[in-house]
């Protein structure tokens, strides 16, 4: 057993806590969440919903590893939080159990945004997955805090493009989360936030598929006279060669015979042209 050692706390929006206040909100619900909940209490009602959705963008960012999601009215809206084990400290100060990777949010901002804004929600999870993404507890942890909120609104403006939002739908979302200027407490500025969120949204939103071929299909005739052929879109002289008619005329082709019968000076065949890509 050891204390735990809180590495950093990362928020989607400014919420007037310092970062030590804001840590300490985190550790305590953590700490409650396994220590101070009885056994069977059950969860908080959005609790199944919420990490359903969070589940689904780390997925989206093929981020797997055991990220423990907590319900916390202490937080604004929802914090990523990170606390590894403290190899030098007196023992039995803490439980060590409790290191690890959290998304604690807030389960009344959650109930209440719903409907249109529920892509909100998917852009503040996808912005507070993305600092443990980003590896910005440990590895980055002496880079700027604004250099990791420009990074997380990027991945937030991707998680909203792989859940299938609107690209409209990131003005209202942005507007509402960035105040206009805002760089001195470590945020970028709306118009930076914007800029950064649309470009992560373009950069993960899928590939628009691609049309389907255009498929033509020709009946071609050959025989000595055309109105001896049966029904056909292209008539040639005897023995024409089908694929030289199609191969100008086609980015590719397929030849089926339908029918063949005799008559005249060298009978008649009855050629379906399958052009793919006509020209």
């Amino acid at each position: 057993m050891c204390r735990l050692r809180v590495i950093a706390m990362l928020v989607a929006v400014c919420c007037g806590l310092s970062a030590s206040q804001a840590a300490a909100s985190d550790a305590t619900c953590v700490t409650d969440f396994f220590n101070g909940r009885p056994k069977d209490a059950p969860l908080d009602p959005t609790a199944a919903d919420a990490e359903g959705m969070i589940r689904q963008v780390a997925a989206s960012f093929n981020l797997v590893g055991s990220i423990v999601i907590i319900p916390c009215k202490l937080v604004s809206k929802a914090e990523a939080y990170v606390a590894v084990p403290c190899n030098v400290c007196a023992p039995g100060e803490n439980d060590d159990k409790l290191a690890g990777e959290y998304i604690l949010y807030d389960p009344d901002w959650f109930r209440e945004v719903a409907g249109r804004e529920r892509m909100q929600k998917y852009w503040i999870f996808g912005h507070e997955l993305a600092h443990i993404l980003n590896r910005d507890f440990i590895q980055r942890q002496n880079e700027s805090q604004l250099d990791k909120e420009k990074r997380a609104d990027f991945w937030a403006g991707c998680a909203v493009a792989r859940m299938k939002g609107d690209i409209k739908s990131l003005d209202e979302i942005v507007y509402k989360l960035r105040r206009e200027k805002d760089d001195s407490d470590g945020y970028p500025d709306r118009e930076t936030s914007l800029q950064l969120t649309r470009s992560g949204y373009q950069s993960c939103s899928p590939e628009p598929a691609k049309p389907e071929p255009v498929t033509v299909t020709y009946k071609v005739c050959s025989g000595e006279y055309e109105n001896r052929c049966q029904t056909h879109d292209v008539y040639l002289y005897c023995h024409g060669d089908v694929g030289a008619w199609a191969k100008p005329r086609c980015t590719s082709y397929k030849v089926q015979r339908l029918n063949s019968y005799g008559g005249n000076k060298c009978g008649y065949s009855i050629d379906a042209v399958i052009c793919t890509g006509p020209k």
